[in-house]
C-alpha cells in the first residue's frame, strides 16, 4: 500500500510565503531566511519572483554559495541560461573544495547543455557520482556524439546496482541496448506491453456545485494564474501549462488528484506479477506532483521523459473532436523517441493513446512519451503528473 504525502494547500503555502517574506525583513543577514524564501516560491510555481528575491539577496550576502545556487536554478527556469552558469560559476568560486557545490554546478552545466565544460570535468564527477542523473545524461550524450554505447550501458548497470529502479538508468539502459543492437532486451526494458495502463475516470457522473466534475474542472484550470506559455525547461510547445496546479478556492482540482491517487493504487497492486526492476524497486512512501496542460490548435508536447518520477500519467479533462469522426485528435504518443537525437525509430515502437476525456493512463516515468497537434481550434485540456518516491 502506499503512502501518500500530503500535499501543502494554496491557503498553507501562500501563509508560508508570508512568513518567509517577514522573516527576511527582519532577518536580512539570514541566510536560511532568503532560501527558505526562495525554495517556497519556485514550489508556489513563482521563479520569475524568486530570480528577483534571490538575486538582492546574493547581492546582499555575497559570499554565500548556497545563495548563488538557487538563483541559478530560478534563472534557469525562467531561461535566463547565460546568468544560470554564471551564478552556479559563482558558487563554485565561493565554496571551490565543498563537493556537493561541485555537483549541482555539473547539474547546471548538463542542464544548459554546455557539453566542452561537462567533458572537462565529466571523469571527476563521474568518480565521485557515478549514479547521478547528470552524469547518467552526459554518458547518453557522449553516446550519441560516437562514443561506444557500451560505456552507456554500463554505466546505467552500475546507477542500477546501486539504486535499483534507477528511472534515468532504465530509460537509457533501452536504448544504449538498441544502440548495441540487442533490440529484444531494449524492448523488454521498455516495458510497453506489459507496464502500460488505461482506465476510466469517473468526470462526467460526479456533480460539484450543480456542475459536471470535467467542466468545473476546466474553469478551474483555465483560470490558475500560473497558467503560462511554454514554460522554459518543459516539453510543451505552442501550449500553456501551469507552475502550480493547486490553488486557493478550487474544489475540483483537489477532487480530481484523490480520483488519481485511487487509479495510482489499482495500478501498482496490478504490478505484483511483473518481473522487472521498475515493479522490484517499488517505493513506500510517495508524493503526487501534477501539472495542468492547455494545447490550442498547434500546441503539443515534444518527446521527454520524467526524470525524477517512478510513475508518470496524465488523465484528460477535454479534447476536441470533429463531429463526423469517431477518434479524439491529438494522441499521446508513448514510446516516441526525439527524432533529431534518435533518427531510427527504436525497436520498441510506438504505441498511440486516444485523448478520451475521462481516461487515464499510466506508465512508467522512465518511457519517453510525446503528443500530436489536434490541428482543430477547440483546447484540449489535461492534468499530468509524476508519482514521486519521497
Amino acid at each position: 500500500m502506499l503512502a501518500w504525502l500530503p500535499e501543502v494547500s494554496p491557503a498553507a503555502q501562500q501563509r508560508l510565503i508570508a512568513a518567509a517574506r517577514k522573516l527576511v525583513s527582519f532577518q536580512a543577514s539570514s541566510v536560511k531566511a532568503w532560501l527558505g524564501l526562495g525554495n517556497l516560491l519556485l514550489e508556489a510555481g513563482l521563479p520569475q519572483e524568486a530570480a528577483e528575491i534571490l538575486l538582492e539577496a546574493a547581492q546582499r550576502l555575497a559570499s554565500e554559495p548556497q545563495l548563488q545556487l538557487l538563483l541559478a536554478e530560478a534563472q534557469r527556469q525562467i531561461g535566463e541560461t547565460d546568468a544560470a552558469v554564471a551564478a552556479a560559476d559563482k558558487a563554485c568560486s565561493l565554496a571551490p573544495a565543498d563537493q556537493q557545490t561541485r555537483l549541482k554546478q555539473f547539474d547546471m552545466l548538463v542542464a544548459t547543455r554546455c557539453w566542452e565544460r561537462v567533458a572537462a570535468s565529466f571523469d571527476r564527477i563521474a568518480s565521485v557520482a557515478p549514479a547521478r542523473n547528470s552524469v547518467i545524461q552526459a554518458h547518453a550524450h557522449f553516446a550519441r556524439s560516437g562514443d561506444n554505447p557500451e560505456i552507456l550501458l554500463n554505466a546505467c548497470e552500475a546507477a542500477l546496482a546501486r539504486q535499483p529502479g534507477h528511472t534515468l538508468a532504465l530509460h537509457h539502459k533501452a536504448v544504449a541496448l538498441w544502440m548495441l543492437g540487442r533490440d529484444a532486451e531494449a524492448k523488454a526494458v521498455m516495458g510497453l506491453d506489459s507496464l502500460v495502463s488505461l482506465a476510466e475516470l469517473p468526470v462526467h457522473d460526479d456533480q460539484n456545485c450543480g456542475a459536471s466534475l470535467r467542466d468545473t474542472l476546466t474553469s478551474e484550470i483555465l483560470r490558475n494564474p500560473t497558467l503560462v506559455p511554454d514554460p522554459h525547461g518543459k516539453a510543451t510547445r505552442a501550449g500553456l501549462q501551469t507552475r502550480s496546479l493547486l490553488q486557493r478556492g478550487d474544489k475540483a482540482v483537489p477532487a480530481l488528484l484523490e480520483m488519481i491517487k485511487s487509479a495510482v493504487e489499482r495500478y501498482v497492486d496490478g504490478l505484483g506479477p511483473i518481473s522487472h526492476p521498475f515493479t522490484a524497486a517499488a517505493p513506500s512512501r510517495v508524493r503526487l506532483d501534477a501539472w495542468a496542460v492547455v494545447y490550442p490548435k498547434d500546441g503539443r508536447q515534444n518527446s521527454h521523459l520524467h526524470p525524477a518520477g517512478w510513475i508518470s500519467g496524465v488523465t484528460y479533462v477535454t479534447a476536441p473532436r470533429i463531429a463526423r469522426e469517431s477518434s479524439y485528435r491529438g494522441p499521446l504518443v508513448l514510446g516516441e523517441l526525439d527524432a533529431e537525437r534518435y533518427p531510427k525509430p527504436p525497436p520498441w515502437g510506438a504505441r498511440e493513446v486516444e485523448p478520451v476525456p475521462g481516461r487515464i493512463v499510466l506508465f512508467p516515468s522512465f518511457v519517453p512519451h510525446a503528443t500530436r497537434p489536434t490541428g482543430i481550434p477547440e483546447q484540449r485540456v489535461s492534468i499530468a503528473f509524476d508519482v514521486r518516491p519521497a
